[in-house]
């Protein structure tokens, strides 16, 4: 993929989904994105240990995409969007709306 559409991409796309999700949770949302090559086996095994929530999507012409949560604030996102308290904890059911 052409690096100007991936800047493109995470820069404009991901900064209005960031917007949404902020304005739905009355937070706002901080991402700093990083070179592909900045990512190796330890640092991707610890993110995902912080982050286990993955929301996966493929891009028409090849490549992925994946957003990564924390449990906590999927539980926040969810909460709001049900109009209900934040869960502790999220079980499978939770967990399968964002498959």
């Amino acid at each position: 993929m052409d690096q100007g559409a991936v800047k493109v991409i995470v820069h404009e796309v991901l900064g209005g989904v960031f917007d949404v999700f902020g304005a739905i949770a009355e937070a706002r949302f901080v991402f700093a994105p990083s070179d592909q090559n900045d990512t190796d086996q330890d640092s991707l095994s610890a993110l995902i240990e912080i982050l286990p929530v993955c929301v996966r999507a493929k891009v028409s012409g090849g490549g992925e995409l994946a957003l990564l949560w924390s449990t906590a604030d999927v539980a926040r996102i969810q909460a709001i969007t049900d109009n209900q308290e934040p869960k502790e904890t999220l079980d499978e059911e939770d967990l399968a709306r964002f498959e």
